[in-house]
């Protein structure tokens, strides 16, 4: 996940944010319980909802980018200044639909892949 150039510089923490879903999916239910408390929104209903379109709902996007940042912990800003979690509303001002979420299993993005057609192509 990676926030806008000014979410990240109001809030901190690295261009991209790594989610490990396989940890939030063991994770035990009193706490995801206590997770959707605080967020108001299914931690399951907001996997499947930001993982699976391309123009997902700001509050799955907000859930999400709370728990990449939970992860990540200080070095992804994920800690208030007190040293504490950070707050599920200290990112309601984020830009969710500048936030982009790309999958571990798409590649990253190279020259090679740019939209320039090889020479044998018939396009123009």
């Amino acid at each position: 996940m990676s926030m806008c150039e000014a979410d990240r510089s109001d809030l901190g923490g690295p261009e991209w944010l790594r989610l490990d879903t396989d940890r939030v999916l063991d994770t035990p239910g009193g706490t995801l319980i206590r997770w959707e408390a605080e967020t108001r929104y299914p931690v399951e209903r907001a996997l499947g909802d930001a993982l699976s379109s391309n123009h997902p709902p700001a509050a799955a996007v907000l859930v999400l980018l709370w728990l990449a940042r939970k992860q990540g912990g200080v070095d992804a800003g994920g800690q208030d200044d007190d040293g504490r979690p950070e707050s599920y509303t200290r990112l309601a001002q984020v830009k969710t639909l500048r936030t982009r979420i790309r999958s571990a299993r798409e590649p990253e993005p190279t020259v090679e892949d740019d939209a320039v057609p090889p020479e044998t192509s018939p396009a123009p």
